[in-house]
C-alpha cells in the first residue's frame, strides 16, 4: 500500500515498492497493490506488471488532503477486503485499523518533516501527526531504510514491537555510465526545501562566486520549481544556472551522467538513495552528516566527501578542489559505483522484507 506506484510516481517510495512488488512477483509470492488513481505521470516509462492494482480515486491532490483522504478510503477498503489478506504492507503510515498483521516501512518521519519545514502549527498537521502515531502503535513491525528511522520511531512515538532495518535497493543496469559528456560542474537533486539543505547549498556556490568561480549548476526537483530562497539567489548570482522539474526516474540516469559533483547537502534524509544512484553514474558526491546519508555510505572511501551541513565554506572548499582534479573524480566514480553494486539490490531488499513478514506472521 502506497501513496506511489507507477505510473504514479514523484519520488523514492515509489520506486521502492514498484521494485519489491516486481521481486514478490518474479519468486511467485501474490502480491496486489492499493494506491491512489494517477496523480503524476513520472513512472510511465516503468513497465506494468501482471498483478492486481487496486487504484482508489482521489479528488485531493496536495498533501496533506491527499494523506487524510487516502486514510479514510484505505481504512473503509481494508474493512472490506482485509480477510483477502494474510499481511497488509504500507509505506505511508496512514492506516488506523487492520485486523490482519499490518507491516509499516517507515522511509522518513512525516512528524519529523513538518518539524524541519517549519510546518507544525499549520492547518491538519496536527491530525497528520496523530495519523502517524496511530498507524505506528497499530503496527505488528516496523521496517526501517536506515536505523535512524526506527530509532526516530522509538523515541518521538514509544514504538517497542519489532523492528528491521532493510536499506533500499539499487538498479544497477539502469543506473550506470553512459558515453555523455559532464557538462554541469554541480548537481543538486530533490526537493528545493530546507530539510534537503539547499540554503547550504547556495551559500557555498556564494562562496565560489566571490572567489572568483563561476560554474555551470543544475538544479533537479522531483516535485516543483523553485522556492522563495533559490528566487532570491538567482537575482544576484553570476553562476550559470539550469533548472529541470517533474523529470521521470528513467531519466534520471542521463542527469547524472551530465554531472561532475553531486551535492547532497541534506539536513535531514532517511536513506541516501540520490547519492547511491548517483554513485552508480560513477558521479562523485559530496555529503552531509545527516544520520541517514553516513549511514548508509558507512565506507566513506567510496566515492564520497562528507562535510558539516551548516559549513558553507568548507562545501566551497571541497566542490572546489573536486572540480580541479579530474582524476580524482573519475578514481572516485569508478570506486562508488563498484562500491553500491556490491551493497544494494533489490532482490536482496525483497528477500530481506519477506523473512520479516515470516517473523511478523510467527
Amino acid at each position: 500500500m502506497s501513496l506511489e506506484y507507477p505510473p504514479n510516481i514523484y519520488g523514492g517510495v515509489g520506486i521502492h515498492v514498484y521494485n519489491l512488488v516486481r521481486h514478490f512477483h518474479e519468486m511467485d509470492v501474490p502480491v496486489e497493490v492499493i494506491c491512489p488513481e494517477g496523480m503524476t505521470g513520472l513512472g510511465q516509462h516503468i513497465p506494468q506488471l501482471p498483478i492486481v492494482v487496486h487504484r482508489i480515486s482521489m479528488r485531493e491532490r496536495m498533501f496533506p488532503l491527499n494523506w487524510l483522504s487516502f486514510s479514510e478510503k484505505v481504512d473503509q477498503f481494508l474493512k472490506e477486503k482485509e480477510a483477502d489478506y494474510d499481511l497488509v504492507h504500507e509505506h505511508l503510515g496512514i492506516v488506523t485499523r487492520c485486523s490482519v498483521p499490518l507491516v509499516c516501512t517507515l522511509h522518513s518521519l512525516v512528524k519529523r518533516e513538518i518539524v524541519e519545514e517549519g510546518c507544525k502549527g499549520m492547518p491538519l498537521m496536527k491530525a497528520v501527526i496523530e495519523l502517524e502515531s496511530h498507524s505506528i502503535a497499530t503496527s505488528s513491525g516496523l521496517i526501517g531504510v536506515s536505523q535512524q528511522v526506527i530509532d526516530s520511531a522509538h523515541q518521538k512515538y514509544g514504538y517497542t514491537g519489532k523492528t528491521r532495518r532493510i536499506f533500499n535497493g539499487l538498479d544497477a543496469h539502469l543506473f550506470r555510465r553512459l558515453s555523455l559528456a559532464r557538462i554541469f560542474d554541480v548537481t543538486f537533486v530533490g526537493r528545493f526545501t530546507k530539510s534537503k539543505g539547499i540554503d547550504h547549498l547556495l551559500k557555498a556556490l556564494t562562496e565560489l562566486e566571490s572567489w572568483g568561480m563561476y560554474l555551470s549548476v543544475l538544479f533537479c526537483g522531483v516535485e516543483g520549481g523553485a522556492g522563495g530562497g533559490i528566487q532570491k539567489w538567482l537575482r544576484t548570482t553570476h553562476h550559470d544556472v539550469f533548472f529541470i522539474v517533474n523529470k521521470s526516474h528513467i531519466d534520471m540516469p542521463r542527469i547524472y551522467n551530465r554531472s561532475k559533483i553531486l551535492v547532497a547537502t541534506f539536513n535531514y534524509d532517511s536513506f541516501a538513495l540520490v547519492p547511491l544512484e548517483a554513485l552508480a553514474c560513477e558521479t562523485p558526491v559530496i555529503i552531509s552528516r545527516a544520520a541517514g546519508l553516513v549511514e548508509a555510505l558507512e565506507d566513506l572511501k567510496c566515492g564520497v566527501l562528507v562535510i558539516e551541513p551548516s559549513d558553507p565554506v568548507a562545501l566551497a572548499w571541497a566542490i572546489r578542489d573536486l572540480l580541479q582534479d579530474e582524476p580524482r573524480r573519475n578514481k572516485m566514480g569508478k570506486l562508488g559505483r563498484k562500491w553500491v553494486i556490491r551493497r544494494f539490490d533489490w532482490r536482496q531488499t525483497a528477500i530481506q522484507t519477506l523473512e520479516f513478514y515470516r517473523e511478523v506472521l510467527g
